[in-house]
């Protein structure tokens, strides 16, 4: 069933305001990831999968945080991570 625009914004506002004061990364990026597809009205099992094996550039073993089947690449990261410029991540 597709959810109206509103639906979506009641969800999206509901999601924010839980998650505005997150900080540990590791403990909850599974349980923010469910949250997120459900705003959407989506269960995360039906569209993506969670520390999928990937082989790095360097030929070392990898894992993308989560893998949203056909449609992106996620790293998640909280408030309080300094990530490095994208370029640079990039050429890793």
């Amino acid at each position: 069933m597709r959810l109206s625009w509103n639906k979506i914004r009641v969800r999206a506002k509901s999601f924010a305001d839980d998650w505005s004061d997150a900080a540990y990364e590791k403990g909850e990026t599974q349980s923010f990831y469910n949250d997120l597809f459900y705003v959407f009205g989506k269960s995360r099992r039906s569209v993506a999968t969670y520390e999928e094996a990937v082989k790095k550039l360097d030929n070392r073993q990898g894992f993308i945080d989560l893998f949203a089947l056909h449609e992106t690449l996620t790293a998640h990261l909280f408030a309080a991570a300094k990530p490095k410029p994208r370029h640079a991540r990039a050429k890793k």
